[in-house]
Formats: structure tokens, sequence, C-alpha cells
């Protein structure tokens, strides 16, 4: 408090002046336990007993009672379809190829002269080469792509640019700026307006008063995002039975349509600025400055006419699914087209329970988007999310995790899995498993980690046959030193601490079949693959099983040779 006291004091605020109060001492006493009808009077959603389901489909919206009035709400383009046609411009793509979809020579001379049958092939091979060409060519002309370019701007422009069509660019960069602040107003709004329509109390204020004397629950935002996220039914009506679920859910989901739009507006007026940045200090026509300005015309031009690919509209309903929105509403991005089919095909190849490769080049979000949405989506409370990465990368990947989930909205915990082979298997080891489990966390591990788990199961197995064969070999019989011991009593101790060792062992089995049955039934997400499963350097590929005789090294037809003589 004194450092806090000398902070402010050093930043001149204005501050009250220090006062004590002077009274009798106050006295500790006990205070009684609430009974049982007071505490069953105060309604917590921490300890709701049970979601009323609302059988709301929480994947179509209208947009039409969130209290504030927007045509664009449910866009399929990030920035908006009215901004994207004011600024941009589409022109026909060119085709490089369309000059050569005929022979650019005339063989009519030299098929006269062709005598062999070598050379008449070639001839009729290319005559129907350029043929097949052209009718595809014919055939792409109907659905001819488009080049979408900023206005007044090609690639590859060879003449200067005056400085009043850079002022334009200014232009466009503040207007979308300003676009972003208006997205920011009605976001703020919907957010109060989700709230309110969440607390709201339609009979009497009763709610309300309890609300502010601390027994009643007050719904926030970020609880209507968890009920909005629950696709059993949400507990919007256990928390308030008088508000409309619907209308409630309808204002967050615009609230998080917006704060996405706003996002996408942000990155296309700074990918704007650049560009208008780079014409300012180099010349496009110039050798050295052609490269930058194409790269910043490319960008600004995706930018601005990037599609939320989140979203589908039919009509008046947008079809969405919510986590999407909340993941972009938690991270402040916008899902690109590529990660979002990405993240659709791991979701399929799950739902048909097929594991699934893919490579993503360098940068291109698979440890930052994709791993953190498809922990989303796996941690459903039924299964534990396991995310596999190599030792290096295990605090990064953890801060990475952590980063995403640690906003109220999607606030999940993350966990690191530390396990060796001298580890025992617990009951806390179990709860935890248990608790990553229903709490829908992501548990962090090596490689390391997860090899000794997996061999802790085989030496628990090894070690009860190992002591099991030491109680037959007592029990079959001793020889003259064996008899001297029995009558000493170390044998009877020494079978005594054995069965002792297998009861504990036994114990442990079960416990570690309960952790690995919460483990088994999770989703791994493995980050960089090749490694991970690298063949001759992985920590997760080891012998498991009988042995074999390797290959040409089969028993000898004679039956001497019990096994493979590599073996021997």
């Amino acid at each position: 408090l004194r450092r806090i006291h000398k902070a402010l004091v050093g930043a001149n605020l204005p501050l009250a002046e220090p006062f004590q109060i002077e009274g009798p001492r106050p006295e500790l006493r006990d205070i009684a336990a609430p009974s049982i009808q007071e505490a069953c009077a105060v309604r917590s959603w921490f300890a709701a007993s049970k979601a009323i389901p609302d059988d709301i489909d929480r994947s179509a919206f209208s947009f039409e009672s969130n209290g504030i009035h927007d045509d664009n709400l449910g866009d399929t383009n990030a920035i908006g379809s009215a901004l994207m046609a004011k600024f941009l411009s589409a022109a026909p793509e060119t085709d490089a190829n369309d000059a050569h979809t005929v022979l650019p020579f005339d063989l009519s001379k030299l098929e006269s002269q062709s005598g062999t049958a070598s050379a008449r092939d070639t001839l009729e091979r290319l005559r129907h080469d350029f043929d097949v060409l052209e009718s595809n060519r014919q055939q792409a002309n109907a659905s001819r792509k488009t080049l979408t370019l900023l206005r007044g701007f090609r690639f590859s422009d060879s003449r200067s640019i005056p400085d009043s069509l850079v002022s334009e660019i200014d232009a466009v960069a503040e207007h979308l700026w300003d676009a972003a602040r208006s997205d920011e107003i009605k976001q703020r709004a919907l957010v109060a307006e989700t709230v309110r329509l969440a607390n709201k109390v339609m009979a009497s204020d009763r709610h309300r008063i309890g609300q502010l004397a601390g027994k009643e629950t007050c719904i926030t935002f970020a609880r209507v995002i968890a009920s909005l996220l629950r696709a059993d039914g949400g507990d919007l009506a256990t928390l308030n039975p008088e508000c409309n679920v619907r209308s409630v859910l309808e204002a967050a989901v615009a609230a998080l349509v917006i704060e996405g739009r706003t996002v996408a507006r942000r990155l296309a007026a700074s990918a704007v600025s650049t560009l208008a940045n780079v014409l300012r200090k180099c010349e496009p026509g110039s050798q050295e400055g052609r490269v930058e300005y194409e790269l910043a015309l490319r960008a600004a031009t995706a930018a601005l006419s990037n599609p939320r690919v989140t979203i589908s509209r039919s009509g008046d309903t947008a079809t969405v699914d919510p986590r999407y929105l909340v993941f972009e509403f938690s991270s402040s991005i916008v899902l690109r087209k590529q990660q979002f089919e990405l993240v659709k095909t791991f979701l399929d190849a799950e739902s048909k329970q097929h594991h699934l490769v893919h490579q993503m080049i360098m940068g291109s979000g698979k440890t930052t988007v994709v791993a953190p949405l498809l922990a989303l989506f796996f941690g459903d409370g039924e299964r534990v999310v396991t995310a596999v990465a190599p030792r290096s990368l295990i605090e990064m990947t953890r801060d990475v995790y952590r980063s995403q989930f640690s906003a109220p909205v999607v606030a999940r915990p993350v966990f690191t899995l530390e396990f060796q082979r001298t580890t025992q298997v617990t009951e806390t080891l179990v709860r935890r498993f248990e608790f990553a489990r229903d709490a829908r966390a992501v548990v962090v591990a090596a490689p390391s980690s997860v090899k000794a788990f997996i061999l802790k199961f085989i030496e628990l197995q090894h070690a009860s046959v190992r002591e099991k064969m030491e109680l037959d070999s007592q029990a079959s019989g001793q020889g003259f030193f064996g008899k001297i011991k029995d009558a000493l009593g170390d044998s009877q101790r020494r079978a005594a601490e054995l069965q002792r060792r297998e009861a504990v062992r036994e114990h442990e089995r079960k416990l570690y079949s309960q952790a690995f049955k919460v483990l088994h039934e999770g989703v791994a997400l493995l980050d960089e693959v090749d490694l991970l499963l690298h063949p001759l350097k992985s920590e997760l590929n080891w012998p498991s099983g009988d042995p074999a005789p390797l290959d040409f090294t089969a028993p000898s037809s004679d039956g001497e040779t019990k096994t493979g003589t590599r073996w021997r």
C-alpha cells in the first residue's frame, strides 16, 4: 500500500487526506452457518443444479431483435460489401497463354516432307495438345475470374503515381478508421444491451434488488457467451427465468459479428496506410521499388476483399458456428479461408475417427490459431485435449494456449504434464486428469512425458511378474540354505514383503487404468509432427510386444535354433 501511495503521489493525482476512524476495537465473534433454506435461496451459477434446456438453435440468427439496426450484419465480406464495392474495382483476369492456343508456326509444309512414322506422330501429338488447350480455354471463359484491385492501381504499374492519388489512398484509410470507430460504438452498445436483456425482470424489481444485495446472480456478457457455447441448452433460464433467452443470444452474436468486422476494418486501414507510405518513399516504376509496391498493393487489396468465411448468409438468416465467432472475439482476429478450411478438415476427420496430418508454411497460424481453435472444439467436457510439442517448444506452446484461453469468454485452464518412469501413479494424478477433462482444459506434454506414461504400465506389469516368479520359486521348495532361511523366518518375511508390494502395485495398476482411460479417450494435437514422429529420433517410437525374429532370421530347418541368429 505504501508503494501504491508513493506511485500515486508521484503521478500528481488529487488524493484525499488520510484519516483514521476512532472507536472501540472490533471484537471477533463466531458467525452461525446459514440454514439449508437460506443457502438454497442464494442462486449462484457456480452451484446451478441443472440448466433448463431452451431448445434454441445456436447456429442460425436473424439479427432482428438486437436493438441496433445494421443491414450489414451477417455480411459475407469481412469489412462489409458496401465498403468493398466503394474502394475496389474488378478487372478481367488476363491469361498469358491466350495467344498460344494455336500452333505458333505452320506445319503444313513439313507434313508432306515427313517420311517417318515418328515424325507424323509428333506433329499429330502437337496438334492434339493445342486443340485440348483451346477447348479448356473456351470452357474457362464462362467462369473467368476477375482480379479485385484498389481503384486507380494495377500490378506492374510503370507510371508515376501522382500525389492526388496518394491523398485518395490516405482518405480511404481514414474512412476505414472512421468505420472501425463507428463499429466500436455499436459493439459496446450491443454488449450493454446483451447484459440488460439477460438481467431483465418483467414482473417486479425483486430480482434486481437481490442482485444489488448479492443474493441474486448478475449475468455478465462472459456468462452469456458461455451459454452460447453450450450445445445442450444454456443456463440463462436457470439464472433468470424471466429473460428472453433468444433475444439475449441474438444481441450477443450481433456484438461478436460487429467485433469481427471492426478487427477486419482495422487491418484493412493499416494495410492501406502501409501502401500510402510505400508510394511516398519509392517510385513504383523503378526496379527497386516495384517489388515493395506490388506486395503492399496485394496486401491492401486482400485486406479489403477478404471474405468472412465463418458466416454464410441465406436471405435474412445468417448461419454461423458461434465457436468461430467467440474465438475471433477473444483473439481479435478474423479467420482466413485457409485456416477455416483446415479446421473443418480436421473436424471432419475426427468425426470419422481418422488420424490426419497436414502441413502448413511458417507464419500461417498453425500454432497460434488452428491448434487453439481445435482445442476449443474438441474440449467439450467429455474428453481431454493433449497438446504434444517438442521439449524445446513446451514453454512457447503453453504460453500460446494460455494467452488464447485467458479471456473471460473462453477461460480454460492449461496444464503441463511432467511424468517420468519413477513417478508414482496416485489418486491425485487421476483426479487431475479427470478435472482437466471436466474443465475443458488443455494438457501440454513433451514426447518424453507421454512415452514415460505409456511405459509406466509395462514397468508395473514387469515388476509384478518378477515378484510373482520369486514367490513361486519360494513355494516350490528350497535347498539346504533355503531350509535354514525358513527356520530363521527370513523366507516368511520376504514372502510377506513381496505380497505387500504386489498389493501396492495392483492398486497402482488400477489407478493407472483410470488415468490412461481418460487420456486415451481424448484427442491429441501434435505440433511439429515431423519431429515428433521421426522414425529415428522420435521419443514416441519404441518397440513393444513379444520379441520376434527379424527378417531372414527364421529358425533353422533342423529345429535346433529356437530364435533367429541375429537374436543370439
